[in-house]
């Protein structure tokens, strides 16, 4: 053991004794005084700031861990001192952190998540591969969006199935780029939204021009929006993260988890509410453009009759670009949809956790369901369900 002194007599007030009860004991005359730490990374345990890191010194030397039901043998702890968020300085105990021991159902999970980017991949590589998807704005609006999840899928995927403990450094950079993936592909949904509304407002043909030719200006501008605003969400996270204010308020990414710590509220504004109010904004620019939409197929169905004899007004020509945008419209209303079912599964596991149910409970399962049914989901709904294989080619 590492006890870091100095020259005022220290006392322990909670080492406990066999009968249940607790001893003062002399931390300078009662312990090893050694140079060095236990292992690379050790980690403080501080309970004043988090509950679950209440500690007790047993008798025989070793230090157990109520919350977890652990007990830390002598070689693997030491005692030092610290300085509290009041100024007084405290011996507290440092353990080197416990290897990430995945239960069977947390396996199955993981690699649930595994079949779920696999899935997300094969829509991406569909759409590069077929000239009329990846020619479109909309096309690599999907694109986009699904690289996102890909690569935010595949990040949390690494921290899942790894059972090595990252640094507390290395830790928060994984969770931070997670974070920005996740919220880019969010974010592009919303815009792909607002591209088919403008797109209707504006009565161009702008949802489905060759990218070259008409597209490019239009795509790099939903680009810079989209990744700017991530950056901007996951930076403001960043120092969020690391000010003054109190550990409830904070998303907890790099602490306990090298994800948002669902286990207090602060992740509902960061993550949950925010994807919210981003499938929100989705599903009204989705409302708005089916709205102008059905208007322009009425005043069609009206005209349709005369469409053949009145060659100059070109009503043909517009009126196909119409049915093509309802068909987007649609195939986009089905993606979103996928987007909130996942949203509101995770939302049902993660009130689960915060209202401390029973582990049995199988509202604590349903993230994992999420993570395992998003990917099959959207190659259904981009792919399968379009029927984009069997689409004729011009």
């Amino acid at each position: 053991m590492v006890v870091a002194l100095n020259s005022v007599a220290i006392r322990l007030n909670n080492i406990s004794t066999p009968r249940g009860g607790t001893m003062p004991r002399n931390a300078i005359n009662d312990f090893i005084k050694l140079n060095g730490r236990p292992c690379q990374y050790p980690e403080a345990l501080l309970p004043e700031m988090h509950k679950e890191d209440g500690w007790q010194i047993l008798e025989n030397g070793m230090l157990t861990l109520p919350h977890y039901g652990t007990v830390v043998s002598k070689g693997e702890y030491c005692l030092t001192l610290l300085r509290t968020t009041d100024g007084e300085w405290s011996l507290t105990a440092m353990v080197c952190p416990v290897p990430n021991v995945l239960s069977t159902w947390k396996r199955v999970s993981n690699w649930g998540v595994v079949f779920s980017t696999l899935c997300l991949i094969l829509t991406v590589i569909v759409y590069l591969a077929i000239p009329e998807l990846r020619g479109s704005i909309y096309g690599w609006f999907i694109i986009s969006s699904l690289l996102s999840l890909v690569i935010g899928y595949t990040v949390l995927a690494i921290i899942s199935l790894s059972e090595y403990t990252f640094p507390e450094m290395t830790c928060s950079l994984i969770g931070y780029v997670a974070y920005f993936f996740y919220e880019s592909a969010c974010i592009w949904l919303s815009v792909i939204g607002y591209h088919l509304w403008r797109s209707s407002v504006r009565n161009k043909e702008t949802a489905s021009v060759d990218l070259v030719k008409h597209g490019k200006r239009s795509y790099f501008q939903c680009f810079l929006f989209t990744y700017l605003l991530s950056f901007g969400l996951t930076f403001a996270l960043v120092i969020i993260q690391n000010s003054n204010i109190p550990n409830d308020f904070k998303p907890g990414i790099g602490v306990e988890y090298c994800w948002l710590d669902v286990h207090i509220w602060a992740a509902l504004p960061y993550f949950f509410a925010l994807n919210g109010v981003i499938c929100v904004c989705g599903i009204m620019f989705t409302y708005l453009a089916a709205k102008v939409e059905k208007t322009e197929m009425e005043k069609y169905n009206d005209l349709k009759p005369i469409v053949s004899e009145i060659s100059d007004l070109n009503l043909s020509g517009r009126f196909a670009f119409v049915r093509d945008n309802r068909r987007m419209i649609s195939n986009y209303s089905l993606l979103l949809l996928a987007f909130v079912i996942v949203w509101l599964l995770n939302i049902l596991s993660y009130l689960g956790e915060m209202l401390s149910l029973d582990n049995g409970n199988p509202l604590l399962y349903t993230t994992d369901i999420a993570n395992f049914i998003e990917g099959p989901l959207i190659l259904f709904v981009l792919v399968i369900q379009t029927k984009v294989l069997f689409c004729p080619r011009r």
